[in-house]
C-alpha cells in the first residue's frame, strides 16, 4: 500500500487531492484466499510461451509462477483446487496479434492437452491494455485451453507521472506493479472460469466481468456454483460428460438474476447443446447509408473504441466508411492502426499504412506504424527504414519533447533486433520505461553475444534475429538444426564468435565428442586467436584418450588468455599424461611466479 504522507509536499491532517487520487487507483484485494497446499484438487498445466511473449515479458517464468501462485490462493479458498506447473517450454508461434481465437486454435494444434488438466499459451502483450478481458486472454469454454497476453503498459507509466508527480518514483512503481498483478491475476482467473463453464457477470467486483476493473474482487456464488459443478465432473481425460453438460445447462438456465450477462449466459448454453444464442448479425445491423454527420459521429465511435482496446468492433464500424471510395487522411489513420493492432501481417495492414506516410509524411507515429506493418508483412530491412524515418522526424522536432513517440521508436527498434538504436531512442522517452528497456538490451546482447559480434547497427537485427533461431535450437537440443543455424550465422558473420562458442560447448557439455570436434574446429579456423576453442579441443581429446593432441590446442589457449587457471590446469594434466614432466614442473614454476598459488 503506498504511504499515503511520504510524498514530497504533503502534510498531516486531510489527505491531498492527490492522495485521495492515488487511494482510488489502488485494486481491490481479491479473495477469499487460502493457503494453495489445502487444495484437494490439483489441476496440472502445461504452459507454452511464444516468441513474442519470450522478447516482450522479461523473466516470463517467474512471472507466469507469481501468477499462478496468486490465482491458486483464490481457488484453493473458493474451488478447493489449486495449478500445478509441470512444464513451460518455447512455442515457435508468433502470436496475440489478430484475435485471440486464432491463438487459442494454434495452441489447441500445438498440444491437444493430453495428461494435463489445462495447456497455457502465453502471447505477445498489447502496446496499450484494452478494458476488455478478451483482447487480453482467451479460453475454451469447458475445455482445456486458454491463452494469455502478457501484462504491461507503459502509457500509464506517463499517467502516473503525470497524475501522482507529489510521489516518489519508488511509490509510484509501486503502484504500478499492485495494479498491474492485479490484471494479471484477474485475467488468469477469469479465462479458469470460462474453462469451469462460468458466464459474464454486471458487476464491477465480478472476475467474470468482460471489462477489466480494479474493483474485481472475487466470483459471484452462481458461477463458483457451476465452476464447482464443472470440476466435479472433470478428470485429466474427460473435461465433461453428456450429463455433467445437462446439469450445467439446466442450472445456467435458471439463472434469471439481473446482473447476470445474458447474451453471454445464451452463449454459453448454446456452447453447451441448449437453445441457440442469437447471432451477430441478430444483434447489431449496421445501415451502409450514412449522412455526413452520421460519418463523424461514426469516426468518433471508431476513434473511442480505439481508446478503449476494442479494436475488432472498431474495425468492423469502420468498414463502411473503408468502401464508400478513396478513404480521407483520418479515415486512413483510424484503418492504419486498427490493423495493424489487429493484425500487423494482414495486407491490408500495409496497403493502409503505406498509404498513410505517403499522404500524411511529418507526423512520426505515421512512419512507426507503418514500421510495425512492414514487420508484420516479413519485410524487415524496410520497417528498419520506417523506423529511421520516424526517429529523423522526432530529432528534427527540437521545439517539441514527445516522450511517448520516443518510447514507441524504442519498442519498435526493440521488436526488430536492433539493440544499440533502441537503447539510444529509450533515453530520450520515458524514464521508468527506459529503464525496462535498457535490462532487456542488456540482457539481449549477453544472451546473443552481441558484444563480442563487433557489428554495425544496421546489421543488429538479422544478426540478433539468427542468434535467436540458434538459441532456441540449442535449448531444444536439436542438433541438425543447431548445426545449420550455426553455419549460417559463421557464413553472414564470419566476423561473431559468440554462436560458435556456444555451439562448441553445448556439444562438449554434453559429451557429445564428434560433434564437439567439428564446431569446435570451425570455431578455431573461424577466430584462431578465441581461447575457448583451443581448450574445448583439448577436452575432447582427453575425453578420447588422445592427450598428445590436447598439448597444441592448450598451449595456445594459454598464450591468448594467459589469466585462464583452467587452461593451464589441463596443459599441466597434458604433459604429465603425455611423459612430459620437465615441461610440466617448467609450467608449474611459471604458474605460481603469474599466480602465487601452487599448480594442482
Amino acid at each position: 500500500m503506498l504511504g499515503l504522507f511520504v510524498a514530497s509536499g504533503c502534510t498531516w491532517g486531510q489527505p491531498s487531492p492527490q492522495e485521495v487520487y492515488a487511494r482510488s487507483l489502488q485494486p481491490s484485494q481479491i479473495g477469499p484466499v487460502a493457503t494453495a497446499t489445502t487444495a484437494r484438487r490439483v489441476l496440472t498445466a502445461r504452459v507454452w510461451a511464444d516468441r513474442g511473449h519470450r522478447r516482450g515479458v522479461l523473466t516470463w517464468q517467474v512471472r507466469l509462477q507469481e501468477q499462478v501462485a496468486a490465482a491458486n490462493r483464490v481457488l484453493a479458498a473458493t474451488l478447493g483446487a489449486r495449478i500445478q506447473v509441470v512444464s513451460m517450454q518455447s512455442w515457435p508461434h508468433e502470436g496475440g496479434r489478430a484475435d485471440l481465437q486464432v491463438d487459442l486454435t494454434a495452441l489447441h494444434e500445438r498440444d491437444a492437452g493430453e495428461g494435463v488438466d489445462i495447456v497455457i499459451g502465453l502471447v505477445s502483450p498489447l502496446a496499450v491494455l484494452s478494458p476488455a478481458l478478451h483482447d487480453a486472454g482467451r479460453a475454451q469454454m469447458l475445455g482445456k485451453h486458454m491463452v494469455l497476453r502478457g501484462i504491461e503498459d507503459a502509457q500509464e507509466h506517463v499517467t502516473l507521472r503525470r497524475a501522482l508527480d507529489e510521489f516518489s518514483a519508488e511509490e509510484r512503481n509501486k503502484l504500478y506493479q499492485a495494479r498491474m498483478r492485479h490484471r494479471e491475476v484477474s485475467l488468469l482467473l477469469h479465462e479458469v472460469g470460462h474453462l469451469l463453464g462460468a458466464v459474464h457477470m454486471w458487476p464491477a467486483q465480478s472476475l467474470m466481468n468482460a471489462q477489466y476493473s480494479v474493483e474485481q474482487s472475487g466470483f459471484a456464488p452462481e458461477n463458483l456454483t457451476a465452476m464447482k459443478m464443472a470440476l466435479d465432473a472433470r478428470t485429466t481425460d474427460v473435461v465433461s460428460t453428456p450429463e455433467s453438460q445437462a446439469a450445467l445447462i439446466n442450472y445456467l438456465s435458471g439463472i434469471d438474476a439481473q446482473y447476470i450477462d445474458k447474451e453471454s449466459k445464451a452463449w454459453v448454453v448454446a456452447r453447451l447443446g441448449g437453445a441457440p444464442a442469437r447471432s451477430n448479425e441478430e444483434r447489431t445491423q449496421v445501415d451502409p447509408s450514412l449522412t455526413p454527420q452520421a460519418k463523424d459521429e461514426r469516426l468518433q465511435k471508431v476513434q473511442q473504441m480505439l481508446q478503449r482496446g476494442e479494436v475488432e468492433a472498431g474495425w468492423q464500424l469502420l468498414q463502411p466508411q473503408l468502401k464508400q471510395g478513396p478513404p480521407t487522411p483520418g479515415v486512413l489513420g483510424l484503418a492504419c492502426e486498427l490493423t495493424v493492432r489487429r493484425d500487423p501481417s494482414m495486407p491490408e495492414a500495409l496497403q493502409y499504412c503505406s498509404a498513410l506516410a505517403k499522404q500524411v509524411p511529418k507526423p512520426p507515429g505515421h512512419h512507426l506504424l507503418l514500421a510495425h506493418a512492414l514487420q508484420g508483412a516479413g519485410q524487415l530491412s524496410d520497417a528498419l527504414k520506417a523506423a529511421q524515418g520516424a526517429e529523423k522526424r522526432l530529432a528534427s522536432d527540437v521545439q517539441q519533447a514527445q516522450p511517448t513517440l520516443w518510447t514507441a521508436l524504442a519498442q519498435t527498434y526493440q521488436r526488430l533486433g536492433a539493440i544499440t538504436w533502441a537503447g539510444q531512442a529509450a533515453a530520450h522517452g520515458l524514464p521508468d520505461v527506459a529503464g525496462q528497456i535498457a535490462i532487456y538490451c542488456r540482457q539481449v546482447r549477453r544472451a546473443a553475444w552481441l558484444d563480442s559480434a563487433g557489428l554495425k547497427p544496421e546489421q543488429e537485427p538479422a544478426y540478433v534475429g539468427g542468434a535467436r533461431t540458434l538459441l532456441d535450437a540449442l535449448r531444444a537440443g536439436k542438433s541438425k538444426q543447431i548445426d545449420v543455424r550455426a553455419a549460417q550465422l559463421a557464413k553472414d558473420f564470419p566476423g561473431a564468435p559468440g554462436p560458435q562458442i556456444a555451439v562448441c560447448e553445448h556439444y562438449a557439455s554434453r559429451k557429445r565428442w564428434a560433434a564437439s570436434d567439428r564446431a569446435c574446429r570451425r570455431l578455431v579456423k573461424l577466430h584462431p586467436k578465441q581461447a575457448k576453442g583451443h581448450v574445448a579441443l583439448a577436452v575432447s581429446a582427453f575425453a578420447r584418450g588422445r592427450p598428445s593432441r590436447a598439448v597444441a590446442s592448450l598451449q595456445r589457449a594459454v598464450k591468448l588468455s594467459p589469466g585462464t587457471k583452467g587452461a593451464w590446469t589441463l596443459l599441466y594434466s597434458a604433459y604429465q599424461a603425455t611423459g612430459k614432466a620437465k615441461k610440466a614442473g617448467q609450467l608449474a614454476k611459471r604458474y605460481e611466479a603469474r599466480f602465487g598459488e601452487p599448480l594442482r
